[in-house]
């Protein structure tokens, strides 16, 4: 992007931006300080009018969020946001509105990368909760099928489970040498 093209971004984003708060506005004038810009929605578009990102607050699910979009696909691909339980969250979409993977902290201190299968049942999950840490491959069931964790303590684990959730690895009872 040349030096003229990102200007004009940060004209469209302030005048957007400054036109969102003049029509959309619920704050009172004492609520917004001077200079700034106060609403409940950023459009930006790109020269041949498709939307490219939205930052917006929705009031029917408390979340706010800036969602960006491919040009001339009206659904978002990247979404950056904080939701009504203050999980923060980054998703990206395929070109269908599909999750496609996900990064996720919630209120609790849980964090996690989600990476779900094609029908978005099984996958990968990367997550850390407290002092633990795992990677957890699912099959499309969603069961567990092979789990690698560190406990609290930094002790691995690695467990392996058959399509009936039965563990394979360790096996309980070795095989008599």
């Amino acid at each position: 992007m040349n030096p003229k093209q990102l200007a004009a971004v940060v004209v469209v984003a302030f005048v957007s931006g400054f036109l969102g708060s003049q029509t959309h506005a619920t704050a009172s004038a004492s609520d917004c300080p001077q200079g700034t810009i106060c609403g409940q929605a950023i459009r930006l578009t790109d020269s041949h009018g498709n939307r490219r990102m939205t930052v917006a607050f929705t009031e029917t699910n408390q979340t706010v969020a800036m969602s960006m979009f491919a040009p001339g696909n009206p659904t978002a691909r990247i979404i950056i946001g904080i939701r009504p339980d203050d999980a923060a969250a980054i998703e990206l979409r395929d070109p269908n509105g599909s999750l496609r993977a996900e990064l996720l902290s919630d209120a609790n201190g849980l964090t996690r990368l989600n990476i779900p299968g094609q029908n978005r049942l099984g996958g990968l999950v990367l997550g850390t909760t407290g002092n633990q840490t795992a990677l957890v491959l699912n099959d499309d069931q969603p069961k567990h099928r092979a789990v690698l964790e560190l406990d609290a303590s930094g002790d691995p684990a690695l467990a392996m489970y058959d399509k009936d959730g039965n563990k394979t690895f360790p096996r309980a009872n070795p095989a008599p040498q």
